[in-house]
């Protein structure tokens, strides 16, 4: 179709697919740097990356999981060393999802949105912010990330606000986020809603 073409003759039939390109602004391109392209696409920056890390290097000395039982310490390092912040964040998020959780949690438990006490939400939404305060640091960008583990497909952007995040919803059934409107073109006769992340937000797609 002429909206469609490259879905109306692709050879691989999917419910979803997430894509990501990356332009190297101030590092040299290195393979050791490509994108892990295992639960997350990200752009932007993790600027707490280097105390992130250390905590959770600091965590596994306590760590433990039902799922994994006596199998926890394969798991470990949990986070690869000398790897890029996409694949440092995708690391700590597998280990989130793995031993149970879903995407949308294990992207509010690493990503929080401001909830401080001027902060307009629910108790029980801040509640959670609170409780998991304690248990995982954020992960402040700014930054723009999509997650999924093949069941559910969750957006957010960082509390910080600072990367672009569009989505848009078509009549036909389609809905497209990333960094840029256009990304599709999709028939302006179509389109439901257009609309953006705002900070610490989150677009959430089930695709069960």
């Amino acid at each position: 179709t002429k909206y469609y073409p490259d879905l109306e003759n692709s050879l691989v039939k999917s419910r979803y697919a997430i894509l990501h390109q990356r332009y190297s602004t101030n590092t040299m391109p290195e393979w050791k740097l490509a994108h892990p392209f295992r639960f997350i696409a990200h752009n932007g920056e993790i600027n707490t990356l280097k105390g992130n890390v250390n905590k959770m290097i600091a965590r596994e000395e306590t760590l433990k999981s039902p799922v994994f039982g006596d199998d926890l310490n394969k798991v470990f390092p949990v986070i690869m060393p000398n790897g890029s912040d996409s694949a440092s964040f995708d690391n700590c998020l597998e280990l989130l999802i793995l031993s149970g959780r879903s995407p949308e949690e294990a992207m509010m438990m690493m990503v929080p949105e401001a909830f401080g006490k001027k902060i307009n939400m629910s108790e029980d939404r801040r509640a959670f912010y609170e409780y998991y305060s304690s248990v995982m640091e954020p992960w402040d960008g700014p930054a723009a990330l999509i997650a999924t583990d093949g069941k559910t497909i969750c957006a957010t952007l960082d509390r910080n606000g600072l990367r672009p995040s569009r989505y848009v919803i078509t009549n036909d059934g389609y809905i497209v986020a990333g960094s840029e409107i256009g990304i599709v073109d999709f028939d302006p006769s179509k389109t439901k809603h257009l609309g953006r992340l705002l900070p610490g937000k989150m677009l959430t797609v089930d695709l069960g």
